[in-house]
């Protein structure tokens, strides 16, 4: 298969609706809070399938980590690795943890070897500053993943989150970030909502995502970082109508729902998610 027909299998109709339960210690961290008492490895996995089978097939793809669902390089065999990505990052969303070079990327699996069990995207999660000595260190984690990835014709989805850094700078350096990033080989961006819903209009936030989908010149899906999921589907529809081709979507829909017995209305959250995007969203090429 192309990149491109690897791609389009994690779609449906040229849009991605992605479901993200690639957390780690904050899923695990709830988990155990709500059971009262330290979980294992195993109950963790159990948890994520419970919540994955929920939702049926109203996700295109689902977004999992190498730690949980990969037992000695092997897939849980209740998924198919056909239409999951894959994140190979090691330390999951936490900046302390942050370790320099190739020390960054998980030992669970190598690229390779994704390519060759079936694997469609791989997806990379990086803190990122352009005005701090952070960028350099990732530059090199991207050089390494972007030639993996084009050496065994892996599609890659490059996830950048700004850190270290002033709530009024945000659009600047998301502006700056994602210029300093353009000389890398991406075949997707994941990315937060430019905007601010609370301080700007309609209007100005559709004009941002406007030029960051100027900017990028490459096709981009929007995270949801957790926020309420109303909230998320306004981000959605304005990102959408700029020309963002989708979504994946975590903590916004199963936050409340861990170790719940009824997840019907984790179900509805999803569909009113999807149903957003399938209206306002691109076609992702």
């Amino acid at each position: 298969m192309t990149k491109n027909e690897k791609i389009e299998v994690l779609t449906e109709d040229g849009v991605f609706h992605i479901f993200a339960i690639d957390h780690r210690d904050v899923l695990t961290n709830v988990i155990e809070e709500k059971k009262g008492r330290v979980v294992s490895k195993n109950e963790v996995l159990e948890e994520k399938i419970r919540i994955i089978q929920a939702l049926d097939n109203l996700p295109s793809a689902n977004l999992v980590d190498p730690f949980y669902f990969l037992d000695n390089k092997k897939l849980d065999n209740r998924l198919d690795m056909a239409n999951l990505l894959i994140g190979i990052e090691r330390f999951n969303y936490d900046m302390d943890k942050v370790a320099s070079g190739l020390d960054y990327l998980t030992t669970d699996i190598s690229i390779e070897e994704l390519s060759k069990s079936g694997c469609n995207m791989v997806k990379l999660f990086v803190l990122y500053n352009s005005e701090k000595a952070i960028a350099d260190e990732m530059d090199k984690v991207i050089l390494y993943v972007q030639n993996e990835c084009e050496k065994y014709n892996v599609p890659f989805l490059l996830e950048p989150i700004l850190c270290d850094f002033e709530e009024k700078d945000f659009l600047r350096l998301t502006v700056d970030m994602l210029t300093r990033l353009k000389k890398f080989k991406v075949d997707i961006y994941k990315i937060l909502f430019p905007g601010n819903l609370k301080e700007k209009s309609y209007k100005e936030n559709l004009e941002i995502c406007k030029e960051i989908n100027e900017l990028l010149q490459t096709p981009w899906i929007l995270l949801s970082s957790g926020v309420p999921d109303n909230e998320f589907k306004l981000q959605l529809e304005i990102a959408g109508k700029a020309g963002c081709c989708g979504y994946a979507v975590g903590r916004s829909v199963w936050g409340k729902y861990i170790c719940e017995e009824n997840l019907d209305d984790m179900k509805s959250i999803f569909k009113d998610i999807k149903d957003t995007a399938s209206r306002h969203c691109q076609k992702w090429s």
